[in-house]
């Protein structure tokens, strides 16, 4: 990496984190992703409050509608963003519908937080964002891209368990100030790796693959949530119909 040459003779030293404009944090996206995936969970329980205390069927709409808005905030391609809004509407039909019980509406949230998707997909969007700021050649980026990929098709497929990804995670996250209170802390990610950090990561990605016999592919695999949580749902739901004339659910 090609560091900026000191200047000993400015009498002024270089500030580390210069006040001023606050700057659209690298990791705020991440924070997005898990704050809707939190609401997606306080939305289930609030659906299951608004049943029990006022049986409102508008007050509860007015809920989803609020978790439409955020998850069209995550940074996802469009159709996931569609798709995971589509399985929110079932769940939130069924239940006003009487067809699942609360109880039912709490197996949702426990396996989407407890499934491998969670952490996995965390990884990989971190993973990849630190891939695409980096200073490597396209070509570079590419073959990290699939050594992440492969990773998160091993972690999605619980070849290795959760605690494996510590060691990337110890990489990603920044360090924390104990002297600066909570609400002034920078993002929880590291806003740059530094050239070797991500050679680190990237090493471990390859070995957590290689041990799981993930094969080598020629393009990265895409990580899609939306499939997730489209699976959690079926489980509690069933399958969806598909028309086959349209190619989408009936």
């Amino acid at each position: 990496m090609n560091q900026p040459a000191s200047t000993p003779q400015s009498p002024t030293p270089p500030t580390p984190r210069p006040d001023g404009p606050p700057r659209k944090s690298s990791g705020g996206w991440l924070v997005l992703i898990l704050v809707t995936l939190v609401m997606f969970g306080l939305f289930i329980g609030t659906i299951v409050m608004l049943g029990w205390v006022y049986k409102d069927k508008m007050i509860a709409s007015v809920v989803n509608m609020s978790l439409h808005a955020a998850l069209t905030e995550l940074p996802l391609p469009e159709q996931q963003k569609k798709d995971i809004i589509h399985q929110t509407d079932r769940l939130y039909e069924a239940f006003l519908d009487k067809r699942i019980a609360a109880q039912e509406l709490g197996d949702v949230v426990e396996k989407l937080i407890q499934g491998p998707a969670l952490m996995v997909g965390t990884v990989y969007y971190a993973a990849n964002h630190q891939i695409d700021i980096s200073d490597r050649t396209d070509e570079q980026k590419r073959d990290a891209r699939i050594q992440v990929g492969r990773m998160t098709e091993a972690g999605i497929a619980k070849k290795f368990p959760p605690d494996e990804l510590e060691p990337i995670v110890d990489i990603l996250k920044a360090q924390v100030d104990p002297d600066k209170p909570q609400s002034e802390q920078q993002s929880p990610l590291k806003e740059k790796l530094t050239a070797d950090e991500l050679d680190a990561l990237l090493v471990i990605c390859k070995q957590l693959a290689d041990n799981a016999k993930i094969p080598e592919t020629d393009e990265p695999y895409a990580f899609d949530p939306s499939e997730h949580v489209r699976k959690v749902v079926d489980e509690i739901l069933g399958p969806e119909e598909i028309d086959e004339t349209t190619n989408l659910p009936q």
